[in-house]
């Protein structure tokens, strides 16, 4: 229940859970059972992000300056969890994270470029409820910079399952399939919010897509 509200992006009820959670495990084992090692770790990020909850407005007004990159990719992807949908502002902190801290880009195993991506493509097309509404050019500016992370991050992830353990290759195939579900690229995937965009960039996704497909192992299609 914990992890599903976490991922609602509702930590503080989420911290009550693994709360109560952790007072069960602790009546059956002891306190350096690994069972209990991991809840107290998911409850320590549980109340982090609750921490930086309650900085979110001032942040958003540039009052309090996150202390560095990954700190931004953390109100990152606050601002685009289902509790907030602030895709616009998402947009923005990933931006920023990766002009201070460039390395987090190629960062595969914490997903912030793909991240990113796909709150630059919500905001490219209009979705979330930031306050501040964007212009045509910059939903465009979003759209494309969305396009060029997930290019980015499908070359990567070829190369990194290339000459890769069998293991490591289904990891990276099973990855790639969730971008064919995932629900917040519907709108730069599905042929009906793709009719929607300018002919070019509609001809540049679907390159996008098709390059996705034969990337992944024939078997795993």
């Amino acid at each position: 229940m914990a992890r599903c509200l976490e991922a609602q992006g509702e930590f503080a009820l989420a911290v009550d859970e693994y709360k109560k959670c952790q007072d069960k495990c602790a009546q059956r084992f002891s306190a350096s059972h690994p069972r209990l090692v991991g809840l107290r770790s998911m409850l320590g990020v549980a109340e982090y992000y609750v921490t930086l909850e309650r900085r979110l407005p001032d942040v958003i007004k540039d009052a309090d300056k996150p202390a560095n990159g990954q700190e931004r990719c953390n109100f990152g992807w606050l601002c685009q969890t289902p509790r907030h949908k602030l895709y616009g502002q998402s947009a923005r902190m990933y931006e920023q994270a990766f002009t201070v801290q460039p390395g987090l880009l190629d960062d595969l195993q914490w997903c912030n470029r793909y991240n990113a991506a796909r709150a630059s493509a919500l905001a490219g097309c209009g979705k979330g409820e930031d306050e501040v509404k964007l212009d045509d050019a910059e939903r465009a500016r979003l759209r494309q910079q969305a396009l060029t992370w997930l290019k980015a991050d499908l070359s990567a992830l070829i190369k990194l399952r290339s000459g890769a353990t069998p293991e490591m290759r289904a990891a990276v195939d099973k990855r790639l399939r969730l971008w064919l579900i995932e629900p917040d690229l519907e709108c730069v995937r599905e042929a009906n919010a793709l009719s929607a965009l300018p002919k070019e960039e509609q001809a540049e996704w679907r390159r996008l897509w098709e390059d996705l497909r034969k990337g992944i192992s024939p078997s795993e299609k």
